[in-house]
């Protein structure tokens, strides 16, 4: 099974490009671990804390492993459904302190991923691109948003998280260029 991992800044369609792989992959919420783990670890913090990176601290931080592989199993189970893909998408893959747990557990959950095949992509879209992404889904809390404060999201997610990572991270800069490494992916499978 060939792990691909999608990251991004919100906007860019990573849910949206790891369900393309239809009924050939395995489809695991990288952000629902990421908040189910917080609440677990806290259950009584505000429930925005579980969703800020800045929630990972000193002893919660030490607590993440545990935390993810408990989660993991109540909601994935094992073992692994038949599939030639293992589609994981969210914003903090990029952040290692949280990858590395997550892909210890992925290593014990699902033995039979190919890591030397995983692909690593970071949905870089021009700021307008995901201006407009964000202003066509209309979603409340995303009302306020502007073209000015997606630029400095992205190239802060891009410079100090990204391009910091352990992980080869590959910078998709376009929709069709993701679309070009879906067709890929999927010729192969």
């Amino acid at each position: 099974m060939t792990p691909v991992f999608i990251a991004g800044i919100r906007g860019t369609g990573k849910g949206t490009a790891a369900r393309s792989f239809l009924d050939r992959a395995e489809f695991i919420d990288g952000e629902y671990l990421q908040y189910t783990s917080a609440s677990a670890i806290e259950p009584e913090v505000a429930s925005e804390e579980w969703h800020a990176w800045q929630f990972w601290t000193g002893e919660r931080l030490r607590r993440l492993p545990k935390a993810l592989n408990e989660v993991f199993l109540s909601r994935h189970g094992s073992p692994a459904p038949a599939a030639s893909i293992l589609a994981v998408p969210a914003a903090i893959l990029v952040k290692d302190w949280f990858f590395a747990p997550l892909a210890a557990v992925l290593a014990v959950r699902r033995p039979s991923l190919d890591w030397a095949r995983a692909q690593y992509l970071v949905l870089d879209y021009a700021p307008e691109e995901i201006f407009a992404r964000l202003q066509a889904r209309d979603r409340p809390y995303e009302r306020q948003t502007t073209l000015e404060s997606v630029t400095e999201t992205a190239r802060s997610y891009r410079e100090h998280h990204a391009l910091q990572s352990i992980v080869p991270w590959r910078l998709i800069k376009e929709p069709a260029e993701l679309d070009e490494v879906l067709r890929q992916l999927m010729g192969e499978i």
